[in-house]
């Protein structure tokens, strides 16, 4: 059923941010493929088997970086 202009829905406006940080040099390297969220930190899972910590900020967490093997 066609919608006129006026009675179209508004898509929902997000507020976000993009990482700073250490995103930037992760995704210039590796492709990210999955992400998981904590209270306090997010996961990033690569193609190459990598996983970064970072905080909400994006800075790594420097003695939180596994790799596969």
């Amino acid at each position: 059923m066609p919608v006129s202009g006026r009675a179209r829905l508004q898509e929902p406006q997000l507020k976000y941010n993009s990482l700073g940080g250490d995103v930037s040099a992760i995704t210039s390297t590796e492709a990210v493929t999955c992400l998981c969220l904590s209270d306090k930190i997010l996961a990033l899972g690569t193609e190459t088997g990598n996983v970064h910590v970072l905080d909400y900020s994006g800075h790594e967490a420097s003695d939180a970086f596994w790799t596969a093997q």
